[in-house]
């Protein structure tokens, strides 16, 4: 792990994780399935595994999605990310009382000032491609494997080599809510 200050944040670099593939035969072909650990560092900060089984089957827990940016790659939780889309409705819903010269309700006003949104990265990825995948627990070990999007990761990954991905935490960045950091990610052969 590589930790690197700065009077703006920190970045943390977590050591590369192999990808793992597998073959699977498809009716025509033979496709593959890429996967790799999810770091506990990553566990905790999405709050993966937090939950029972029942309630993780109701939210979006162990959903993690990922992003093709411009000038980098990220990694968003699921449960980040819908809670965005919930309070970005009530962002809205404070303009349009506003618009029609209204005072908006205390309760609306404390909600949103309580659960800010960073509109700059919202907006950047909202009508992005979102590839949403899954975690799951690995039996008999308090790990989770997280499931990496193939259409995404096909054109990253040589067969005939190992493949690893990097994490990092770049709390210079502003997330979506929690102002936790921004998760990047980046693939090596």
């Amino acid at each position: 792990m590589e930790i690197t200050k700065s009077k703006e944040g920190v970045k943390i670099r977590l050591p590369p994780y192999k990808i793992n593939i597998k073959k699977t035969k498809g009716v025509e072909k033979i496709n593959h399935q890429y996967t790799c650990i999810l770091p506990p560092l990553l566990c905790s900060l999405f709050q993966v595994g937090l939950v029972t089984p029942e309630v993780a089957e109701e939210d979006y827990t162990n959903e993690v999605m990922f992003y093709e940016l411009e000038d980098e790659n990220i990694l968003i939780s699921g449960n980040e990310y819908y809670k965005t889309l919930l309070d970005n409705q009530e962002h809205n819903d404070i303009k349009i009382v506003l618009a029609y010269g209204h005072t908006p309700k205390e309760e609306l006003i404390n909600y949103c000032e309580n659960n800010p949104i960073n509109f700059k990265l919202f907006d950047t990825i909202h009508y992005k491609k979102q590839y949403i995948t899954k975690v799951y627990k690995l039996s008999n070990s308090n790990s989770y494997r997280l499931t990496l999007p193939h259409d995404l990761f096909k054109k990253h990954i040589n067969h005939s080599k190992d493949n690893y991905i990097l994490f990092t935490i770049d709390t210079t960045k502003e997330d979506l809510h929690t102002n936790k950091g921004v998760v990047t990610y980046e693939i090596t052969n």
